[in-house]
């Protein structure tokens, strides 16, 4: 889940961002709320999400569904704590990345070793 994968763009919409960050639309309208967030909107009232908001939805994601703090205990974390949760965040992202190459060399590794005739 990196922002970096996104495509180049300014706005995106809301299904694109929940499909981002595998999530529900209504859990991006509620943290908007909840988080008091400024979504920019366009001229129908759709929302208009920038790579910025979809950073601070990635920090929120993170302090409810991954660490699992209620909402308002991550609203607490993420107006006190925004560089740490980044950090924290990022750590994590690289240790799954990590566990995923591992899984992937013990799989090539017991391929070989499958084929291999003593």
């Amino acid at each position: 889940m990196n922002i970096n994968d996104f495509p180049k763009r300014i706005f995106f919409s809301t299904e694109e961002v929940a499909d981002f960050l595998q999530l529900n639309a209504s859990n991006l309208r509620y943290w908007e709320k909840e988080f008091n967030l400024k979504i920019k909107r366009d001229s129908k009232n759709r929302r208009l999400y920038t790579r910025d908001d979809i950073d601070n939805l990635k920090k929120i994601n993170y302090l409810v569904n991954t660490r699992g703090l209620s909402i308002k205990a991550a609203i607490l974390a993420y107006k006190n704590k925004k560089n740490e949760i980044e950090q924290k965040e990022k750590i994590t992202e690289k240790l799954l990345s990590l566990k995923e190459q591992l899984k992937s060399l013990r799989d090539s590794i017991s391929k070989e070793t499958d084929n291999t005739i003593f």
